[in-house]
């Protein structure tokens, strides 16, 4: 084979790299995408406040309470304590009382609760 058939199967043997190349960084940006809203798709809590409709405060479990938006397991605890300690909650508003609920994580969560 002469010379220049093999600088033209050099040449042709580049180009088709760098098509390879461009293809395969394109579909694996997609494929980046896709992981990545399946990730955050499978990380989204299976319940919430919104699907079982208020919470009662008044009989409301330690999981239950932990569905509302900033209350952890140890600020539910504190709610079941101040519940145990002076009886059911008379109001939504009284939730308050309880140590770590001022009225900011109050706003948050009183669209989710209820008494009785």
């Amino acid at each position: 084979m002469k010379k220049q058939g093999w600088i033209l199967i050099g040449v042709t043997g580049a180009f088709l790299c760098l098509l390879l190349g461009v293809f395969l960084g394109r579909n694996s940006n997609k494929t980046y995408i896709q992981i990545q809203d399946i990730d955050r798709v499978q990380t989204q809590p299976t319940t919430s406040p919104e699907s079982l409709g208020k919470i009662d405060i008044n009989t409301a479990t330690s999981e239950q309470l932990q569905l509302l938006p900033g209350i952890g397991e140890a600020l539910a605890q504190r709610i079941l304590d101040y519940r145990e300690q002076h009886g059911a909650f008379k109001s939504t508003k009284e939730l308050m009382e309880v140590s770590g609920i001022g009225e900011k994580k109050f706003d948050n969560i009183k669209n989710f609760i209820k008494i009785g």
